[in-house]
């Protein structure tokens, strides 16, 4: 349970970190479109920016790929543990019947 509490806050993290790279990029785009009178004016203008779009979208990328990792990891940890309850509650039931302290049905 101490691991799946750990990945869990590192999730919620992860996740405020991906909104926000998505906002920032979202942000370097709306910039760019309302300005492109302006940008296409300089000769180097349209592919400074182009170039700043995809490092923010390479950093959306980055923390998406982490995210996910990490999504992964928690929900094999939340399913394990899971697993682990249904067999340890039909091992006890079978310590049970086998040891004569309960019947079957």
């Amino acid at each position: 349970m101490i691991v799946g509490k750990l990945l869990g806050e590192k999730m919620k993290v992860l996740s405020k970190a991906y909104q926000d790279s998505l906002a920032k990029a979202g942000a370097t785009a709306g910039e760019t479109l309302n300005c492109i009178r302006t940008i296409r004016l300089f000769a180097c203008g349209e592919n400074l920016q182009i170039s700043s779009y995809e490092d923010e979208l390479e950093n959306v990328y980055k923390i998406g790929r982490k995210r996910a990792i990490v999504s992964g990891g928690y929900g094999f940890v939340i399913g394990l543990a899971v697993q682990c309850a249904i067999v340890g509650s039909l091992l006890v039931g079978t310590f049970l019947v086998v040891g004569g302290k309960m019947e079957l049905g």
